[in-house]
């Protein structure tokens, strides 16, 4: 179905102002396609057509030809498809029954500090709501540019449903096999979900993916069937430009995946600001969207929106596996290399041959990657460690540690109690000096014992550091070679020595990196996991994390509903700890709680003191 909105073309050339005029570039080549003497079209009708029996098996080789033309853009019309029984396709999904399933089904937006800039990212819930296709879609926005840039600039709240994933009923087989990965990709990866076989998108208005690209040299295309699509493309030849961007607001990630990680997206204002050329295409039902090898790109829905997606290669092109290995992917890159020597062996005693060659390790990482998660990132969403900190410090999960962190302090031994009372006067004290060595003491009696005893020592680190940076900080002189730092070694009663001051050095590291991570969070501390359970960050991991990082985890916490209840709460608690006073009944305390069923909106109720 054709529509009538506008395509954009924007790029900014070196110290001009960007060409309103700018003709559409070859995705492949990022050249000005044919005819760049004309005006952009004014309408997004693609010049460019498949029937549907150019489709299926044939599709790469059709496609091909469709590529080398100069003047293909991306976008290709359908006509001819046909119409999904909506009302029944509703009527007979089925939630995803298998986990990795459930990893994409809702998304949520968050502003950040960078101008024209959002963040989208996977809510963390695994909460599956299918939208309701059986009736009419929304009307799209009359202009789609100042629409885009409005909501990244105004970002919406609140968790909105959009599943990603294999398909979840037989109704749509007749449209999901119009999509094909091509010969190679079929040998490599013969079952790979959203690779070797289609993805089903399924969201409601504004849901999407941020920037991000396919692994590897794959290309993808993705074949709207329902509702109203945003494609925002980086031109080929803008990426390292893009990429610089990226790194300049947001950090370096070591991954071919980097971009992806920081899940941005990015307001034509903004890109036309930094000189980064970029195309914007609505794709209606029959109407797809083709990217090239490494080409970045987002999605937005316009309105509700079905889709269907898929990886694929060219005839010709073989799967390049540089990267796959940097998210923990190296299973994937070695499954593929395999299967494509396995694929290219004719005959059982070649095969047997390329066995052998491959050793133990080869087949020990096969065995592995017959699960879902070995294989490549782009169809696999992968909650980013930073996102995934955010949500174990805000989850249901969280308030539980919260509830067992509180009970076991009411329990907590005597000699606890004792060391925590014993220091109270120098720590609630004016005097710096005595308070650091009080600080210090509970540093090295608490320890590894239990979580409360774990928290107190975390809680002891982290105010010992506060304690010294402040004294340092009206210090005249550099922490590094202070008289203050002499002096608390000395208070410490220890000898004052380049090996000394090293060791408090790195007693103060840890604490630091901690003050960080909490930020103006102070409170969330309350609720850090201690790595022992699934999903759940690691002690070290958090230490790992980098500046970078560590705004990107600010940015994840800012959109917890929560936040705020859960500082506070967290604040009182620590306030308790640090007086010895008791802390007060709660009313999640009077009740019994089915850890199971309870919502996270119970459970933030039931923080208020028992009255």
């Amino acid at each position: 179905m054709k529509q009538e909105l506008s395509s954009i073309s924007s790029s900014q050339k070196s110290q001009s102002k960007v060409d309103k005029d700018q003709c559409p570039r070859d995705p492949e080549t990022a050249k000005p396609a044919s005819g760049s003497h004309q005006k952009v079209q004014s309408l997004d009708i693609p010049q460019f057509e498949l029937t549907v029996g150019q489709m299926g098996e044939n599709l790469t080789v059709e496609l091909a030809k469709l590529i080398a033309n100069d003047a293909f853009d991306g976008k290709i019309s359908i006509p001819g498809l046909g119409e999904i029984d909506w009302a029944k396709l509703t009527k007979e999904v089925e939630p995803p029954t298998d986990p990795k399933d459930r990893e994409q089904t809702e998304v949520q937006y968050a502003s950040g500090s960078t101008k024209g800039v959002t963040r989208l990212t996977l809510s963390g819930n695994n909460v599956f709501k299918f939208p309701d296709f059986s009736v009419k879609p929304e009307l799209p926005p009359v202009d789609p540019r100042s629409f885009l840039s409005q909501m990244i600039n105004t970002p919406p709240n609140g968790a909105i449903p959009y599943y990603v994933g294999p398909p979840l009923c037989g109704v749509t087989a007749a449209f999901d096999s119009l999509l094909h990965p091509g010969s190679h990709l079929s040998e490599v990866y013969p079952s790979a979900k959203g690779i070797s076989s289609p993805y089903h998108h399924a969201g409601e208005m504004l849901s999407g993916t941020a920037f991000h690209r396919e692994d590897g040299n794959m290309r993808s295309c993705n074949l709207t069937l329902y509702g109203r699509k945003l494609f925002m493309l980086i031109w080929k030849d803008h990426s390292a430009k893009f990429e610089a961007f990226i790194r300049t607001h947001f950090g370096q990630k070591e991954c071919d995946q980097a971009i992806r990680h920081h899940s941005v997206l990015i307001s034509p204002e903004r890109l036309q600001e930094e000189g980064i050329g970029f195309s914007i295409h609505i794709a209606g039902p029959g109407e797809m969207i083709v990217t090239a090898p490494g080409q970045y790109h987002a999605v937005v829905n316009l309105t509700r929106c079905f889709a269907i997606s898929i990886n694929f290669l060219l005839p010709g092109e073989e799967l390049r596996y540089e990267g796959l290995d940097l998210c923990g992917f190296q299973g994937a890159a070695d499954q593929g290399a395999d299967a494509q020597v396995a694929a290219e062996s004719r005959g059982a005693d070649a095969q047997v041959a390329a066995e052998s060659q491959r050793g133990k390790r080869h087949l020990e990482v096969e065995s592995e990657s017959e699960s879902e998660s070995d294989l490549p990132t782009a169809k696999k969403p992968k909650v980013e460690l930073t996102q995934l900190l955010a949500d174990n410090v805000t989850g249901k999960q969280a308030i539980f540690r919260f509830f067992d962190l509180v009970l076991a302090s009411r329990s907590c031994d005597a000699p606890s109690k004792s060391e925590l009372k014993k220091s109270q006067t120098d720590i609630q004290g004016t005097d710096e000096l005595k308070k650091a060595r009080a600080l210090h003491e509970l540093n090295r009696f608490f320890g590894g014992k239990s979580n409360i005893t774990m928290f107190y020592h975390l809680l002891s680190q982290i105010a010992f550091a506060e304690t010294v940076d402040d004294m340092t900080k009206r210090s005249d002189r550099l922490l590094a070679g202070g008289d203050q730092l002499a002096q608390l070694l000395l208070h410490m009663g220890q000898k004052v020595t380049v090996e000394s001051r090293k060791r408090l050095q790195n007693e103060l590291s840890s604490p630091r990196k901690w003050i960080q991570i909490i930020g103006p969070y102070d409170g969330i501390q309350c609720f850090l996991p201690f790595g022992g359970q699934k999903r759940e960050v690691t002690v070290r991991q958090c230490l790992g994390l980098n500046q970078g990082d560590i705004a990107t985890f600010h940015d994840f916490l800012r959109m917890k509903p929560f936040l705020k209840e859960l500082c506070e709460i967290g604040r009182e608690f620590q306030a308790s700890i640090w007086s010895c006073k008791e802390f007060p009944t709660h009313q999640w305390e009077s009740q019994a709680i089915d850890r199971e069923t309870v919502s996270i909106e119970e459970l933030v109720k039931l923080l208020k003191p028992l009255l």
